[in-house]
């Protein structure tokens, strides 16, 4: 894995969210400063700060993680539970498919309409 791997991917996931590194940082409860360290790899980003990064985006901790990567891991720990950023079972192409559409949505109120949509769609069956 490249040293930077999760500080690339933290300033990605960041941006994608239409986060600053202020914005980020002020949820978190740390700077603004210790944010582009540990984009710029400066700072190692502990495991507690990388599930804490996680809830502040509002995404899995396997988002840090490349898809061989989670695919890897999701084969070998299957038993992780949502909140530690895992599914206990597989996840079929077409949810990949709407998982990584919804994610395209910078919208909140667009991806949240589309959430209470889908739902409304599943009472209904």
């Amino acid at each position: 894995m490249k040293k930077n791997i999760f500080g690339n991917k933290l300033k990605h996931l960041r941006k994608e969210r239409g986060l600053t590194q202020i914005d980020l940082a002020e949820r978190i409860d740390v700077s603004f400063q210790q944010i582009q360290k540990y984009e710029k790899g400066e700072t190692n980003i502990t495991v507690a700060r990388l599930y804490g990064l996680a809830e502040a985006l509002e995404i899995p901790v396997i988002a840090f993680f490349t898809e061989r990567e989670a695919g890897e891991l999701a084969e070998t720990e299957p038993t992780y539970n949502n909140k530690m950023g895992m599914l206990p079972f597989r996840v079929s192409e077409d949810e990949v498919a709407l998982l990584k559409t919804l994610r395209k949505i910078n919208n909140r109120r667009v991806h949240e309409g589309l959430i209470k949509f889908l739902k409304g769609i599943l009472q209904e069956i």
